[in-house]
Formats: structure tokens, sequence, C-alpha cells
């Protein structure tokens, strides 16, 4: 009989960010390798689906009042899940946040996508999530990586960009985000006079940033739009980054698309001609930014935690430096999409991770 393997996360079910996409990506790989697959997750749709188990949500409003409850409330729900759990073989952990509720099954690889704590830590939440990363080092459950950042946080010598898809201490691996190069390519249509931003709309994402390079960038650079793509069109943050573009009398160069499905997004980065990550915390190697250059749309990013470790065109986190860097990307724009196109599709691609990650279920599993 196959083995069984379930992945373990708060996000999959809608598919809405770039966490769910690689659970689904992963999911069709395991399935597709000869594995049984299933995902248990926090029941955010009236979706059923025959690999997913769901479990409660806690009351939005609770979570408001006390932020990161669901978290936690979770992880209560998972100890619960012993005899659903104990029938896989192997367990896939999103985040180490998890791992404590889990730790009891004999094969666990814990993922990261990414630093998800501040610095230094400020909230309840934050202490937790670094206690959970202290158990895995302590008790060594595979440990697989998405950005060398997080590597760095556990105590690694390792530089940005570097050892991609390799072991770099015994289980410890560092797979990075990749991309679909069948669904995410070139498609040779008229570009827009666009930049777009694909994030959802938090502080961490850095949309005020964007909002305040924007501005700038029209100085010198008039004619065009900003289109952010994301969810999150609701509370103070919002109406925060809404009274800037109002400030910044942005109100006709700046749209908020709402959330744009994966399965569409695609067609979004071959409209475009920029597409901006101006990240200020707690990131991986953002796959949004992948997906663009994969399109050969040139991408301009922060150079904040796993951004480090992609090909974009860097810039600290003063707007008027990401104003700059939008314009020297427009500017050369055939040799910045050209050389992030092939840096792209020579590295981040499905085949590389593919192989990683079958790597690293065999072993754990012998």
């Amino acid at each position: 009989m196959a083995n069984q393997i379930t992945q373990v996360s708060m996000f999959y079910i809608p598919v809405r960010g770039g966490q769910e996409t690689y659970i689904e990506n992963l999911h069709r790989i395991l399935e597709q390798s000869g594995y049984q697959s299933q995902v248990i997750q926090v029941k955010r749709s009236q979706e059923q689906l025959d690999h997913v188990k769901f479990l409660p949500r806690t009351p939005s409003l609770l979570n408001k009042i006390l932020p990161d409850t669901d978290w936690f409330a979770f992880n209560f729900t998972l100890s619960f899940q012993q005899d659903f759990l104990g029938q896989s073989d192997l367990l896939i952990c999103h985040y180490p946040f998890h791992y404590p509720a889990i730790r009891w099954h004999q094969n666990v690889i814990v993922l990261s996508h990414g630093v998800d704590w501040s610095e230094p830590p400020r909230t309840l939440a934050d202490r937790y999530r670094v206690h959970a990363l202290q158990m895995c080092k302590r008790e060594k459950p595979t440990i697989i990586a998405n950005d060398t950042n997080f590597l760095r946080h556990l105590g690694l010598n390792i530089q940005a960009g570097s050892q991609e898809f390799q072991q770099v201490e015994d289980r410890v691996w560092y797979i990075p985000n990749c991309v679909n190069l069948d669904q995410f390519k070139p498609s040779g249509v008229d570009r827009k006079n666009v930049i777009l931003v694909p994030r959802n709309i938090r502080y961490g994402r850095g949309i005020h940033l964007a909002i305040q390079a924007f501005h700038k960038f029209l100085e010198k650079y008039g004619h065009y739009e900003m289109w952010i793509a994301g969810t999150g069109q609701l509370g103070r943050y919002y109406r925060y980054c809404l009274r800037l573009i109002d400030e910044l009398n942005l109100q006709d160069s700046v749209r908020f698309l709402g959330h744009i499905p994966w399965q569409s997004l695609a067609d979004y980065y071959n409209q475009v001609q920029l597409t901006l990550i101006p990240t200020v915390e707690l990131e991986g190697t953002s796959l949004s930014a992948i997906e663009s250059m994969a399109c050969k749309t040139p991408v301009v990013s922060t150079d904040i935690a796993g951004l480090k470790d992609l090909p974009t065109l860097k810039a600290n986190l003063e707007p008027e430096n990401i104003a700059a860097k939008m314009g020297e990307v427009l500017e050369n724009w055939d040799y910045y999409s050209d050389s992030q196109y092939e840096a792209v599709i020579n590295t981040f691609n499905l085949s590389n991770w593919k192989s990683a990650w079958l790597s690293v279920i065999e072993t754990t599993l012998e």
C-alpha cells in the first residue's frame, strides 16, 4: 500500500496566496509520485474535498480581540486528532508553530515559509513561534526552509542565494519556492503602463511603501497605474493606505483589484511592465516574484529576509530608492526581463523542486 502523507496547515482551501499554492503543488506532486496525499486545515471555505479534513474555525470576532487566537486554537484541536493523524506515515507541518502539537508523530517534516515573527518578538504568538523553533532545534525533526534567512535564524552559516535544493546540515534542507513553468510563461501580449503589486494588504507586505514609492516614481515617469492585487480590503491598515492615496493625490492612479484567482495570475503578470514586491518584514522566497519573472516581467523587491535569495533588482526601504530602481528596470527593460527570466527557468523550476522534495520524503520515511 502507498505511504500516506498529511500536510498540516492553517491555510490551503481556498487557494489565495503563496502558501496555499505551495500546498496545492506539493499535493499534486505527491499524488503523481504514488503517495496518498491529504491535508488537514482550519475550515475557511464551504468547499468539500475528499483529500481535505477541515477543523473548526475560531470566530473572527475573537481573533480580532485577541490576535493569533486562531493559530493557538488550531494547535489545540490538532491535539485531539491523534487517531486521524496517526494513520499517516508522514506529516508535513507548515511552519514550526504547529510542531509542538504533532511532535508525538514518528515522522514529521517541518517546513518554514519564512521567519514569521517580529524581531524582536512583540506578541505572545511571536514568542511562541521562537519557542517552537527552539524546540525544533533540540528535537531535530526534518526541517525544510524555503529561504536562507530562516536557516541563519536556525544557527546555520549559509550565504543568501546559495546551496539551493541541498541538505545543508543533518536533517536540514534548503528548498526555495519554485514555479510551474507550464502555467507561468510569457504570452507575448501587449503590455500596459502598469506596475503590479501582488500582495495581500497587511503591514508586513509593504503596501504603504509601494504607494509612497509610486508617488516618487510618477514625478519622473508619468502615465502609469499601480494595481494592487490581494485580499485584505478591510481594517485599519487598509484605511491607512486609502488615506495615503488621498494625501498623495493618487486616486486615479492606484487600483485595488482584490483577490485574483491563482489560475488567472499569469494573465496579469503578462499585462504589466513591472512587478513590485515591497516587503518590510516576514517574507520567504516570494512565489509572486518568481511567477512574475517566469512571465518575463521583471521584478523590483526590497532586500528583506528571503527576498535576498532571489534574482530580483533589490532596493532598500526608502521610497526614493524603490522608485529609482523601478525606473532603472524600465529604462533597461529587455536586460532585466531576460536575465531574471533565465535565472528562474534554470533554478526556480518545479523539476528541481520535485526532485528535492521527493529525496527528503524518501529519506525521512526510511
